[in-house]
């Protein structure tokens, strides 16, 4: 006879206790009951509803911030056409110093 096949190795009593202990929690846990096929159906309509509801919320907040953002737009430039001018050129200023250094970088970094 082989050793083995008196002795249990660690694997199977640690396996054996692992099955043991899935058993015990198996019956203290209480099994949930599965939802009826009406029951799906109510809450994906429910779901879909609220998210309808949601999307259109956040479509009328975006129309109502465009329009404050184009109306103050508007009234700036009527009011003030200097400030608009003065705002567009330190843009294009700006995002003509980023591109510059950006693309110094990259040459930079190329040479390495």
């Amino acid at each position: 006879m082989d050793r083995r096949d008196e002795f249990e190795t660690e694997e199977e009593i640690f396996l054996r206790g692992l099955r043991q202990s899935i058993d015990r929690m198996d019956h203290v846990l209480d099994h949930p009951s599965t939802p009826s096929k009406e029951q799906l159906k109510g809450h994906i309509h429910e779901r879909i509803q609220r998210r309808r509801k949601s999307m259109i919320m956040e479509l009328l907040l975006f129309w109502l911030v465009s329009l404050f953002v184009i109306g103050g737009g508007v009234l700036l430039v009527y009011s003030a056409s200097w400030i608009v001018w003065l705002i567009q050129g330190i843009s294009f200023v700006t995002a003509f110093v980023i591109v510059v250094h950006f693309n110094i970088d990259g040459r930079k970094e190329g040479l390495r």
